[in-house]
């Protein structure tokens, strides 16, 4: 006996068992399959007819982190992350420098060694002027600016946060006394 308003299913997908109504539907649902990741969310593997369907799930994912590092426990959004993390365990260096040879575990590590050939410095100190090709040069940089400088050139009065930077700069001030006694 059917219940009024109760749909009917008569189109089953032998690929996964959903049912359709129409056959049209079945159709267009076989061919997601088809098209393997066409509208196939990232984060859960999860498959849409239309993109418009995909867009609409996404957010769902927003702050999630369904992917475990099996190694450490960090956790990641998408899949393409935890296996690019996973790298740092296993030691895997996929992308290799056609200069130098040397390897490196992310792409965007590799881009970054890159200006190092190029001699493209991007990061420069707005305290002295100096540039870096990586950030992190920056920074470690910028500390010497930041830290306190006990060290003071007699001669000159510049400051330096370490014994050996003044010394290595009075060496200056000895081989510029040599020239000027010529």
């Amino acid at each position: 006996m059917d219940n009024y308003g109760e749909k009917k299913f008569y189109y089953e997908c032998a690929m996964c068992a959903v049912r359709f109504s129409s056959k049209h539907k079945l159709k267009e649902h076989i061919a997601m399959h088809d098209e393997d990741d066409r509208f196939k969310c990232q984060t859960c593997g999860k498959r849409f007819e239309k993109y418009c369907y995909l867009r609409k799930h996404n957010p769902v994912h927003k702050e999630e982190k369904l992917f475990g590092c099996a190694d450490c426990g960090k956790r990641f959004r998408l899949k393409q992350q935890l296996k690019e993390h996973v790298r740092i365990h296993t030691g895997d260096k996929p992308f290799a420098c056609e200069d130098c040879g040397r390897r490196f575990n992310q792409k965007s590590n590799l881009n970054t060694h890159l200006l190092i050939h190029k001699d493209e410095k991007a990061f420069q100190c707005e305290e002295c002027g100096k540039a870096f090709v990586r950030l992190v040069q920056l920074k470690s940089h910028q500390n010497t600016h930041a830290a306190q400088k006990g060290f003071e050139c007699p001669l000159c009065k510049r400051k330096f946060n370490h014994l050996s930077n003044l010394k290595r700069h009075l060496l200056i001030h000895a081989r510029n006394k040599e020239i000027a006694t010529f």
